[in-house]
């Protein structure tokens, strides 16, 4: 999400969620996920729920 506030010139980045995965460190993660077994759970804040729907239809994402 990104707010843009052009009175002040200025642009402010908000999380729409986040990512856990087993990897504490970037050292040892792999680049691209067929390279692992690993799994990681994605946590999206409420209010973009609605946004997946139909993501279930699609084979890759």
């Amino acid at each position: 999400m990104i707010f843009v506030n052009e009175i002040k010139n200025e642009i402010t980045y908000r999380p729409i969620g986040f990512i856990k995965t087993p990897f504490d460190t970037s050292e040892g993660m792999p680049i691209q996920s067929s390279f692992t077994q690993a799994k990681g759970i994605i946590f999206l804040r409420k209010e973009f729920h609605n946004a997946l729907k139909g993501l279930e239809d699609f084979s890759r994402v």
